[in-house]
């Protein structure tokens, strides 16, 4: 009896960015999907330049970044540029510890020290090293120095492209301050199952070729490399509110019976997961790559670092704890 041939599941790395990254990790794994038939070869690294975010995470799973002069680093401090040498220098050792997948993710946030300079460093040396990878990331938009760090992130993201000739794909969440940690992380955990699952190699006639033009559409449209987002729906009506035109499309259906809706998308792909007997998500996956949702995130920024800086010219009034008794020490102005 002649062999069959079978599915090649893709091996897909995950590597968690900073403490945020490692966050959004650690709730994936914690609350990992049932089908993981599905999903790619989940293999999973933490960069760091802290390990107070990384207690009880496996040793051989973590790189702890260190100065390149060997030094121990415990956190960015806001230093994105020591952070950013100390990580140039730590590259080729961290992709030698833990090796790129088939495809990449790399998990941070866009608005904060130590994730966003390991994110914008790594995804231009994979990017120049051939690999294929996106980001999932999420941003906290509440002070200046939070939207000027995103502002500066996506900056050095798009400089990147012009370096690479690459566009860099972002899956973009926004924290919102009255929730709590886990329900912040819903959204994340969701699309980073949702990206395993596209790039798993399993699904029925999606190509690898074909989920790698999503991310590389400039070979495939007239749009050139750029920073782009990419929205991920298990309901494609959510994207009926998008800015047009979308770059890229793929849809991932629960069952070949299912009829793949349209965007007016310059390329699109489509497939269907390779369920088990009885065994069947209760929904499909959406994947938009829009570079105009990019562009409008951008000019939005700027308004509001704009805003905030104006905000914090704003004096506040000196008030005096005393009431204007008391007279301080000439010497130690001390009372």
């Amino acid at each position: 009896m002649s062999e069959l041939i079978t599915a090649q599941r893709r091996t897909v790395r995950i590597y968690a960015a900073g403490g945020t990254g490692a966050n959004i990790l650690r709730a994936y794994q914690d609350n990992s999907p049932k089908h993981t038939h599905l999903l790619g070869d989940e293999q999973y690294a933490f960069v760091d330049t802290s390990l107070s975010n990384l207690v009880g995470v496996s040793a051989d799973k973590v790189y702890h970044v260190k100065r390149p002069d060997g030094t121990v680093m415990d956190g960015a401090g806001g230093d994105r540029k020591a952070v950013g040498a100390a990580v140039l220098a730590a590259m080729p050792d961290i992709t030698s510890k833990f090796q790129p997948g088939d495809k990449n993710i790399i998990v941070t946030s866009l608005t904060g020290g130590t994730g966003p300079a390991i994110a914008q460093i790594m995804v231009k040396y994979l990017h120049q090293k051939g690999h294929h990878c996106a980001i999932l990331a999420v941003s906290s938009n509440e002070s200046y120095k939070r939207v000027d760090n995103f502002i500066r992130t996506l900056t050095g993201m798009e400089d990147t492209t012009r370096t690479t000739g690459r566009p860099i794909v972002i899956a973009l969440h926004k924290n919102d301050e009255s929730k709590s940690r886990d329900a912040n992380n819903v959204g994340p955990t969701f699309d980073l199952a949702a990206m395993s699952i596209l790039f798993s190699g399993m699904n029925e006639s999606m190509d690898t070729a074909d989920v790698n033009n999503v991310f590389d559409y400039h070979t495939v449209t007239h749009f050139g490399p750029g920073v782009a987002l990419l929205h991920i729906a298990a309901d494609v009506n959510k994207f009926k509110d998008l800015e047009m035109p979308i770059a890229a499309y793929a849809a991932v259906a629960r069952d070949r019976n299912e009829t793949i809706p349209k965007l007016n998308s310059v390329y699109d792909t489509a497939g269907y997961m390779r369920n088990n007997e009885g065994d069947v998500y209760a929904n499909s996956f959406y994947f938009a790559v829009s570079t105009a949702s990019a562009a409008s995130l951008f000019k939005d920024l700027i308004k509001q670092r704009t805003d905030l800086e104006q905000q914090q010219q704003v004096k506040a009034p000196v008030v005096s704890l005393l009431g204007g008794s008391g007279k301080a020490d000439d010497e130690t102005g001390l009372f």
